[in-house]
């Protein structure tokens, strides 16, 4: 017990840890300002108007996946070695990101009548399609500005901006709610939210980060052949691997319905708390490792052991009191998704397994193993969701997530266990070189 405490007690001591950390808290702490927000959400507007800003929002994630072109992860893995150059890959990804944004918004919202009939009455007013169309943008800058401190391993700047935006979204909640009585005070205290701490963090922090700093709308050639093969790769993994928490809702307000959809996204809300561990702490692993190749096995084994002192605790708490969790939001909440939830927090270890043999391929620039695992974890997951949603409902939608990184988790292990994280081997990607 003392080794352990002694062990999670070291961030001063180590990056990894350190900044393992501050991932974790950029998520934690906003999560739980999260669910005071979608509690009183939950109290102050029926289960409806909830879920349809629940599908809102999944959407502009979801576009944000697409958006960001795989820009995110270059930035943490090539920043470190920029140089001087370091300013101007910021800002290209930065204007390709956001100009991907607006036209994958504009696309989504010209082909509402395809993929979200159910939304074409409010996204279809120009009002509406402008400021879903500037929260695109912002989202995608803000996840583009997350990994930027990321690469530096400064991430205690992303817990302040996450911060600042949680709790800015909570106060116009608050304001919003006597102004109207609809999904649309949901909508804008979340987006003006997310858009004070994309400002906040372009012009003060991240001149911090990387000093001499100015944000632009500069394309720079030099920064795209960089980042280039490397990018495109990414692009295709990312947007195979997130996409799956986005689709999620859509695909249970479109078999169960808006109510069902509130259950869902409260209980998933809560449940993807702990999905913060293996991202933040390999997230952490990647970068470090990208600073310092030296250290990648060292720091791998330490990482699966923080990993795993936490979130083992971690599951067992949450599977304990799931019930209790969601009877904050209201007994309804807490009738159809504690079992739901229950699902998801077990999903969490094959998950961990499957996000670290990601890192890996990441950090080895092994371009084909990443897309293909990406691409197991996305099909089987959706389809086996789908699949078992359309005959159990809800905890169906749990059982297939589960059952889907389940299957890949048994791959993944066998290859980690053959395959020693090594910073450089190409492996099967020639286009990485």
């Amino acid at each position: 017990m003392k080794r352990i405490v002694g062990f999670l007690g070291s961030p001063l001591r180590d990056i990894l840890v350190q900044n393992s950390y501050f991932q974790m808290a950029s998520t934690f702490g906003p999560s739980v300002i999260s669910m005071v927000f979608w509690v009183l959400a939950a109290r102050l507007y029926d289960a409806g108007s909830v879920g349809y800003v629940v599908v809102l929002f999944s959407a502009l994630n979801l576009l944000t996946v697409f958006a960001s072109l795989g820009l995110g992860i270059s930035i943490i893995r090539f920043l470190p070695e920029a140089g001087s150059g370091g300013a101007r890959m910021i800002n290209t990804s930065m204007t390709l990101g956001g100009l991907a944004s607006i036209g994958a918004a504009l696309i989504y919202i010209a082909g509402l009548d395809l993929w979200g009939p159910s939304l074409k009455d409010t996204l279809w007013e120009p009002a509406f399609a402008i400021a879903f169309t500037v929260f695109s943008v912002v989202w995608t800058l803000r996840y583009i500005q997350s990994c930027v401190f990321l690469a530096r391993c400064k991430s205690r700047h992303t817990f302040v901006l996450n911060m600042l935006a949680s709790l800015s979204k909570l106060g116009l909640l608050v304001v919003l709610a006597a102004v109207s009585a609809s999904y649309l005070g949901i909508f804008a205290a979340i987006g003006i939210g997310m858009t004070l701490a994309l400002v906040m963090g372009l012009f003060i922090q991240m001149p911090i980060v990387q000093p001499g700093y100015r944000p632009a709308a500069v394309i720079c050639k030099e920064s795209l052949r960089k980042i280039g093969a490397y990018t495109t790769s990414n692009y295709v993994s990312r947007t195979l691997l997130q996409i799956l928490p986005f689709v999620l809702p859509m695909i249970v307000i479109n078999v169960l319905g808006a109510e069902s959809s509130a259950y869902f996204y409260m209980a998933w809300s809560v449940g993807a708390i702990l999905i913060v561990l293996p991202a933040s702490i390999f997230n952490s692993l990647f970068a470090v490792a990208s600073n310092d190749s030296e250290r990648a096995s060292t720091e791998t084994r330490k990482a699966l052991r923080l990993l795993f002192t936490i979130l083992i605790p971690a599951i067992a708490v949450l599977v304990l009191a799931a019930g209790f969790i969601l009877e904050l939001f209201g007994a309804e909440y807490s009738d159809n998704g504690a079992n739901l939830l229950r699902v998801i927090a077990i999903s969490i270890i094959p998950y961990s397994i499957n996000y670290l043999h990601i890192t890996v391929d990441r950090v080895n620039l092994a371009s084909m193993n990443l897309i293909a695992t990406a691409a197991a974890m996305t099909v089987l997951s959706l389809g086996l969701a789908y699949w078992f949603g359309t005959e159990w409902g809800l905890i169906g939608i749990g059982a297939g997530w589960l059952a889907g990184q389940s299957i890949v988790s048994v791959v993944a292990t066998a290859r980690l266990l053959n395959g020693p994280l090594r910073r450089g081997r190409s492996g099967n990607d020639a286009s990485a070189s």
